[in-house]
């Protein structure tokens, strides 16, 4: 179990705002309050959210290697994109988007 701020602010450490919550949830609280770290404000990434999305739209033309010289990446990073694996906060979206527009223009039965 973990300890979540109710309000966002880790440095509010009044009873009334701290809740025993399990890691999921707590993870929840933080994508709520614009706390988490994932994507651009991790402090790793070389990449911004907008590059992502630029390297989600080149996957289908790209190969992860060719991708990866364009952004100045490892090879990996471009082939986690393409899988999944790493940004999937966006890559899901995009991926819902892209299933809603095959629906609408008839591709999917």
């Amino acid at each position: 179990m973990q300890i979540a701020h109710l309000n966002g602010i880790r440095t509010d450490n009044r009873l009334g705002n701290l809740k025993e919550v399990s890691p999921k949830e707590n993870q929840a609280h933080r994508v709520k309050h614009g706390t988490d770290n994932r994507g651009s404000k991790n402090g790793v990434s070389k990449l911004t959210e907008k590059q992502v999305f630029e390297i989600v739209k080149l996957l289908p033309y790209k190969s992860s290697k060719e991708t990866s010289k364009d952004f100045d990446v490892n090879f990996a990073t471009i082939d986690d994109i393409r899988r999944g694996r790493s940004w999937k906060h966006l890559t899901g979206i995009i991926k819902s988007i892209r299933i809603l527009k095959e629906y609408k223009y008839g591709k999917r039965i």
